[in-house]
């Protein structure tokens, strides 16, 4: 049986217990994704595209998405990124799967106990399907793209979303993945299922929380072997 959703995270993003030279890999991956800092730009471009074309699956992607951002800009570099995967795989949708239409709180602004208390209920709050795609999604695969992972409740958001809008297959790419000692070392990831009684396509999709799995990140695990792609890396930069 097929998964419906899989979720990859291509770097870990601490710096802690991280080699100099990882360190300074996190620290470019950073400042690329979050501080908007063009100088290694392409190098971290063409490291992300060779990571998720490799993957058989991805290229047969129909719609490719980004993550909202808390406020209602989109991440240009994110966007960038999603763009070159659509090209790669011959997808000419290029309107915005999600958009957020209501600013939220960024989430380090937020206590870790707090953000899982709230949980996806904050995105899917602040966050709506454009529109446009009504007719696009049910049947299709959608890969969404973000620049970081820690606890998951954005993910859960839009793959509530996405499974109530019929998609048949879902995949999550974050560029770096925060750790932490839950779960084994491999993190936190809290699975939440809510049903809509509202419009998904607006403002208003009356999300209702069914279950929660504030422990589901033990059923991920961790590739030792990847840590040799980021070698590769150094050599571009």
């Amino acid at each position: 049986m097929i998964k419906k959703t899989t979720v990859y995270a291509l770097t870990s993003a601490n710096n802690y217990g991280a080699t100099e030279t990882e360190s300074q890999l996190i620290d470019i991956f950073r400042n690329t994704l979050k501080q908007g800092n063009r100088q290694y730009f392409s190098a971290v471009l063409f490291y992300l595209l060779s990571s998720i074309m490799e993957n058989p699956d991805l290229r047969e992607t129909n719609l490719w998405g980004i993550m909202p951002s808390s406020g209602t800009n989109f991440n240009q570099e994110m966007l960038e990124i999603k763009d070159h995967c659509r090209y790669l795989t011959g997808n000419r949708v290029k309107d915005p799967i999600f958009i957020r239409h209501t600013q939220t709180t960024k989430s380090h602004q937020t206590q870790k106990n707090q953000r899982l208390f709230i949980g996806a209920k904050k995105h899917l709050d602040t966050i709506e399907i454009n529109p446009k795609y009504k007719q696009k999604i049910k049947g299709k695969t959608v890969c969404i793209l973000d620049d970081y992972v820690t606890n998951g409740t954005s993910f859960e958001a839009l793959r509530n979303l996405l499974e109530a809008a019929g998609a048949r297959r879902i995949f999550f790419i974050a560029i770096g993945r925060f750790r932490s000692r839950d779960n084994n070392g491999l993190g936190s990831y809290q699975k939440e299922n809510y049903s809509f009684s509202g419009d998904i396509f607006g403002p208003n999709n009356k999300a209702k929380l069914d279950d929660k799995w504030v422990d589901f990140g033990k059923n991920g695990f961790y590739d030792e072997s990847a840590k040799a792609s980021l070698v590769k890396l150094t050599k571009l930069l």
